[in-house]
């Protein structure tokens, strides 16, 4: 349940300085940046408290998204500045967060059909619920593109931590689509199937951090002669 997700990110986020210090990779500021993210996500799961996790789209409170919404943001960052180069000549840097941006806007569009347009529909839900709940989607589908350059970089050797995160990412956007599509249609489902890819998600998270493999994710990139 949500108490799981609570400890489970708690862990994940004490196992990022641990990691660091373990493990000492070249460059930290991605890492505390995720850790930032991290911290923000479990201020949103404390203020969301015992609020059950599936309920009517009106009787959401507006100030847990609020907080998840700039995680997400912070998140992108982070994951972003792992699968740039460190040399801030390296034109690739650029190409990296266009992949990211094409793919978000295609996202749009399938979201848009299936998931956010039925949500802008619904009059009895307010206006802010509605467009923050519709920005969540595409922001998953960014994290996922960027988390897919991590994990398979040729410079991070295709590092386990890069897979991890990866499979992190994946989880966060099955468990907001699912939540999503169960509020779209009306559907209220056990509030399990709806915590477990946050388990998940936390628990390969803070196996990224903790994985020595996690260094690779920083090294520079071979350049050829």
């Amino acid at each position: 349940g949500q108490l799981s997700v609570v400890v489970l990110s708690v862990a994940t986020l004490a196992a990022i300085p641990v990691g660091i210090h373990l493990y000492q990779p070249a460059r930290r500021v991605p890492w505390m940046i995720l850790a930032l993210a991290l911290f923000l996500l479990i201020a949103e799961l404390g203020i969301r408290g015992g609020q059950p996790t599936v309920t009517r789209l009106q009787d959401r409170s507006l100030l847990p998204d609020l907080i998840q919404l700039p995680a997400y943001l912070v998140m992108a960052v982070g994951l972003t500045m792992l699968a740039q180069s460190p040399d801030p000549s390296d034109r690739s840097n650029l190409d990296v967060i266009l992949d990211g941006v094409m793919a978000m806007m295609a996202a749009l569009i399938l979201s848009w059909v299936y998931l956010i347009e039925p949500l802008l529909a619904k009059a009895a839900v307010p206006m802010s619920t509605r467009m923050l709940l519709a920005s969540f989607p595409p922001l998953d589908v960014y994290l996922v593109m960027i988390a897919f350059r991590v994990g398979f970089a040729t410079r991070s050797r295709r590092a386990t931590s890069g897979r991890f995160l990866l499979v992190s990412v994946l989880m966060m956007l099955v468990g907001d689509s699912t939540y999503l599509i169960t509020q779209v249609n009306g559907v209220h489902p056990s509030p399990l199937l709806i915590d477990l890819p946050y388990l998940v998600a936390a628990t390969a998270f803070g196996a990224a951090a903790i994985h020595p493999s996690m260094r690779q994710l920083s090294m520079t990139r071979r350049r050829r002669t």
